[in-house]
């Protein structure tokens, strides 16, 4: 999996960068899945640059939430990411193949 990667942007990743000004967000997360206080998913826009577009990860513990032009912001612990598409969204985001 380590050398996995994107070549461009899933479309709900794109739109919801074009919503949401990346200023003060910790990344936007594709295939969010919400359980026990925290959301899973794959991460995209990583502004700290540890991780590659498409990485899982598991956000620390939710302590707010708000919403930008539809899209909702789950402020975390460890920072604030932007919910691009929800893992019950059947429909929402392209098929894998039409990411290269």
């Amino acid at each position: 999996m380590s050398e996995f990667w994107f070549n461009k942007l899933p479309d709900a990743i794109a739109k919801a960068r074009s919503a949401v000004d990346p200023e003060g967000i910790a990344g936007y997360l594709l295939c969010a899945l919400e359980r026990r206080g925290r959301v899973t998913g794959m991460l995209f826009c990583d502004l700290s640059g540890g991780l590659r577009d498409g990485s899982p990860i598991q956000t620390g513990v939710i302590e707010d939430r708000a919403w930008v032009e539809d899209y909702e912001l789950v402020i975390a612990a460890d920072g604030v990411y932007v919910v691009a598409h929800r893992s019950h969204e059947n429909g929402a985001m392209d098929p894998v193949v039409c990411w290269h």
